[in-house]
């Protein structure tokens, strides 16, 4: 067993470390899975789960030490320059608008009280609505000002932010990502870690963390700079693969959202959130997505019959496979809205 033990932490190449304990109570993790491949990316190793019964936290044990982590990221989503063509009058544009307008309080993106009215109609669909908000990370017209993104890509998001009047900010550690950002926002995408941006004390109204703190060796050390940078008044919103998700009860080792080894936390809501509170944050709302319970019942429904998924993304997906993801996509809305099922979990903080 110790022989076993020891060539799993070698991981072919690879220097990692274990990590027995629990980041929020310290009390060692039990075993839930061992010896998983990446099943996406290919990337090298062999990786266990492990589980803390008392703060229900997923981790994986070995973890990549930060001088290798890019080796795990070869082959990982390129940035590509993002489209930019916001002034389209499609239907799938005028609906999305009308919510975000009637929703989210974003009035420009509507000329007329037809459009209005039709976002309101429209806003009475819930999968539908869910969709358009979450786009804009529920980040609401009147939080208006300083907007950082944590995490920020090719800074897509963060364009159409600006285009609505927010004064936006970018982290990204990938620099190929941070050139794309800086040809469309400018000089406000800073190329690196967080911590290492400098950014003064209470300097944004709004902070979005979407799908990053899973992949931060110490997302407890992100939280705490996060609350620094913060304003008193100001919003974090963060988004992350849920445990506690439809799909990860049904596809169990076949989920999606291990995504190991870059996946190196998976939370349930009350991880999170004893996380946050740990950082001296406060919580101010808590909700799950179903936004990609679609692809999510496609991916898993692959792994489980292939064993893999090359690229993370669904190819050549027999058309039944779509519809029934289509059909779970509506069963986990509606399930999440009496338990927290949705395949993101989404937390609005606050200082």
């Amino acid at each position: 067993m110790k022989i076993e033990q020891e060539s799993i932490i070698q991981n072919e190449g690879l220097d990692t470390k274990e990590r027995k304990n629990c980041i929020i109570c310290l009390r060692e993790g039990i075993f839930v899975y061992r010896n998983l491949r990446d099943t996406l990316f290919d990337a090298p190793g062999f990786w266990n789960i492990r589980y803390c019964k008392k703060c229900d936290l997923h981790w994986i044990d070995p973890v990549v030490k930060e001088h290798d982590l890019w080796k795990i990221y070869r082959g990982y989503y390129t940035h590509k320059m993002p489209q930019l063509n916001m002034e389209t009058k499609s239907i799938r544009s005028l609906i999305k608008n009308g919510i975000l307008a009637t929703s989210l309080g974003y009035k420009e993106l509507v000329s007329n009280n037809i459009e209005i009215a039709f976002g309101k109609l429209m806003s009475c669909i819930g999968p539908i609505k869910e969709i358009a908000v979450s786009s804009y990370r529920w980040l609401k017209s009147s939080q208006k000002g300083k907007l950082l993104d944590i995490g920020c890509g090719n800074g897509k998001f963060l364009y159409q932010m600006k285009r609505l009047g927010w004064e936006v900010y970018g982290v990204e550690s990938d620099s190929g990502a941070v050139e794309i950002a800086r040809r469309i926002l400018g000089s406000n995408v800073f190329c690196g870690n967080l911590q290492d941006a400098g950014f003064p004390d209470n300097y944004f109204d709004a902070i979005t963390v979407s799908h990053v703190i899973e992949h931060v060796l110490d997302p407890l050390a992100l939280l705490e700079e996060c609350r620094r940078i913060l304003k008193p008044k100001g919003i974090l919103v963060i988004i992350t693969p849920n445990s506690h998700s439809l799909c990860k009860r049904i596809f169990g080792e076949n989920w999606r959202s291990w995504e190991v080894p870059r996946h190196i936390f998976i939370f349930s809501p009350k991880s999170l959130k004893m996380l946050v509170e740990k950082s001296g944050l406060r919580i101010s709302g808590i909700q799950t997505s179903s936004e990609s319970a679609r692809w999510m019942w496609v991916a898993g429904r692959l792994l489980k019959k292939r064993g893999t998924l090359p690229g993370g993304i669904a190819q050549n997906t027999n058309p039944l496979i779509k519809i029934e993801g289509a059909i779970f996509w509506i069963v986990e809305y509606l399930i999440s809205r009496i338990k927290n099922v949705g395949e993101e979990l989404v937390l609005f903080v606050t200082k």
